[in-house]
């Protein structure tokens, strides 16, 4: 019994019960075939007009609003009638997202307690782990300079290979990248000067010039000063990134719990006819 009062299907279904009541109240129409603008719904034109032209509508645009409102209730219910929503993929997607919004409210419906936000930093801690991160000096040979970037980054290497920082200050071409690029990881290099660059770094040494490397800017001399290993935060500091992937993950159980309950309602057929070998391995799966 305990188990059932628990089961998210219970929920799903309580909570539409729920909307159902609410809608039926707020949304009563007197017979079938009365169509109903009340309050609420002139609000709700007003608001959203608001939102677009930043003013309230005049009488006449509102009455265009109620016309446009009525006329598009006549042809949802006529095509209804007709049955037009059959086989609609546009229609079957945006029912099908509306269910999977309710299963979304279901996961909000419970806060996560200290200990569960711990539970889940402790079982996904390394997916919260910090990059290889980087502080190094760079000198750029520009490819605009000739095709000479890389022999010349090379020269230079070979005469300064001892040289300070402050003695290959100023070194090398004019370039937009920075002299000094300070505790950036793999996908900020990335950014910051290309991939290709950011790929190369962590073969080089540190405490020394090394290079040439390339990038989309040109040849490159590097001096890492520090490298610092990937570290797991403390749970306190991404605290609002932990409850957010928890109640995702709610979201996630709740929803594939429940839509395993529904699938149990009907009967699954997939009626194929083809020799492809994909179709084959779809048939034997289907008769597992």
């Amino acid at each position: 019994m305990q188990k059932f009062l628990t089961s998210p299907l219970l929920h799903f279904f309580l909570l539409g019960a729920v909307i159902f009541v609410i809608y039926h109240f707020t949304n009563s129409k007197p017979e079938v075939d009365t169509i109903l603008i009340d309050n609420s719904d002139i609000q709700q034109m007003v608001s959203k007009w608001e939102v677009k032209w930043n003013r309230k509508p005049n009488t006449e645009e509102l009455s265009n609003l109620i016309d446009d409102a009525i006329n598009q209730e006549v042809l949802y219910r006529e095509a209804l009638k007709m049955k037009l929503e059959h086989n609609d993929e546009v229609i079957k997607r945006r029912l099908a997202q509306k269910m999977q919004f309710i299963t979304s409210d279901l996961a909000k419906i419970k806060a996560p307690l200290e200990k569960d936000l711990q539970q889940f930093f402790e079982k996904n801690k390394e997916k919260y782990s910090t990059k290889t991160s980087y502080s190094l000096y760079q000198i750029t040979f520009n490819y605009s300079k000739g095709n000479n970037a890389k022999l010349n980054a090379k020269e230079l290497l070979i005469k300064n290979e001892k040289a300070t920082i402050e003695e290959m200050k100023g070194k090398g071409d004019v370039s937009v990248i920075p002299f000094y690029l300070e505790k950036m990881d793999i996908d900020q290099l990335r950014n910051k000067v290309s991939l290709q660059f950011a790929q190369s770094i962590n073969d080089l040494e540190t405490g020394k010039w090394e290079g040439p490397i390339s990038s989309g800017f040109g040849e490159h001399l590097v001096y890492i000063t520090a490298k610092e290993a990937p570290q797991i935060p403390k749970l306190n500091t991404i605290k609002n990134q932990i409850t957010r992937d928890w109640y995702y993950e709610q979201e996630q159980n709740i929803y594939a719990s429940i839509l395993e309950e529904l699938k149990k309602k009907y009967k699954i057929k997939i009626d194929i006819e083809s020799s492809s070998s994909e179709i084959d391995i779809l048939k034997l799966q289907q008769e597992n």
